[in-house]
């Protein structure tokens, strides 16, 4: 069953619960409701990490995505997947509506070195759920950490999110040591 949002589970309210002076309402009718008004705010997510350090290369200008994830990977409910060497998370079919991604990183990257990572959502730019990391020097002598995420709205599914990576300075050569990617539905009305 698709997830439904608050204001299908109101219009349910009043279709389906009338005053019961006929007596209409039965108790297959309230199983349904509340079975929809438990999967509609029933957590539903899924994430999945990268816990060994792994070389990406030369990064050009051109996002890459951050696959080739070995550590946990989870779905809380069997309709969101994942594909660890791919990277990817995907919502299921027909929802969610809102999604909360997260996305929590350290790398190792040369003095003056300088990427951006950014969430891609079904193959494009989010645009706005990105940040800028830059090196510190020192490589694996001094990693840097990063955490950024947002919302994503108006989806209809499936949905799959990735992390991509550029450089900002032509050609940085960054190493993931630890990585993980989170994918959630939200309640929406």
């Amino acid at each position: 069953m698709a997830r439904k949002t608050i204001a299908e589970l109101l219009a349910a309210v009043n279709a389906d619960f009338p005053d019961n002076n006929t007596g209409v309402i039965t108790p297959a009718i309230i199983r349904s409701f509340f079975s929809a008004l438990i999967d509609a705010f029933a957590p539903a997510f899924a994430y999945l990490t990268r816990d060994t350090p792994q070389s990406l290369g030369v990064v050009g200008l051109f996002p890459v995505v951050i696959g080739n994830l070995n550590g946990v990977g989870f779905a809380q409910s069997p309709e969101w997947t994942r594909d660890m060497s791919a990277g990817t998370i995907t919502s299921p079919d027909g929802g969610p509506t809102a999604a909360l991604i997260n996305v929590q990183a350290t790398m190792e990257l040369a003095a003056n070195d300088a990427v951006e990572l950014e969430i891609f959502v079904n193959g494009a730019a989010s645009g706005y759920i990105k940040q800028a990391v830059a090196g510190e020097g020192g490589g694996a002598a001094n990693p840097v950490s990063v955490t950024f995420g947002g919302v994503v709205a108006l989806l209809t599914g499936p949905v799959t999110f990735d992390v991509r990576i550029r450089s900002l300075m032509g050609n940085a050569s960054p190493t993931v040591n630890y990585m993980a990617l989170y994918a959630s539905a939200l309640p929406v009305r």
